[in-house]
Formats: structure tokens, sequence, C-alpha cells
């Protein structure tokens, strides 16, 4: 099985799935700091496909909380 290390922390990290039940997945950037223009606003991570919804892989570090995205690692099919 793959290991992953927190780049934060150095701990052991879970593999897992950023998943949503009906809808895509969004992430968009802190209005404090605007995209300069549309196109690099409101990014997809995952879209939902007819009838279920959409995940994207994710690692999940239990020692200091964080959470590590591969956005290339997207729309895997539902197990």
């Amino acid at each position: 099985m793959e290991k992953q290390r927190c780049p934060y922390c150095g701990a052991e990290m879970q593999r897992g799935w950023l998943r949503s039940r009906r809808s895509d997945i969004w992430w968009e950037p802190d209005p404090a700091m605007p995209a300069p223009d549309a196109e690099q606003g409101m990014r997809c991570i995952a879209a939902a496909g007819s009838f279920t919804g959409a995940e994207a892989e994710a690692w999940d570090c239990p020692a200091c909380k964080k959470l590590i995205l591969d956005r290339s690692r997207r729309n895997l099919p539902l197990d």
C-alpha cells in the first residue's frame, strides 16, 4: 500500500477520498486576494456524474489536521 508523509509535520498520512453526494467539488480563491481574471477564479476539483456524486483522492494527516489533495487524481469510479 502506498504511504505518504505529511509535508507539514512529517507524520504518516491516511489515504482517502474527498466526496460529495450529488454535486461537483469546487475550490474558490480567497476573496481578499482577487484573481487577475475570471479564468483563474473557481476551479472544479471533481465533477459529479449524472447519478453519482464527485470524488477526488486526498490524504489526511491526523497529527496536524492537514488535508492534501492531488487534483490530477479525480473522478475515479465510486467503489
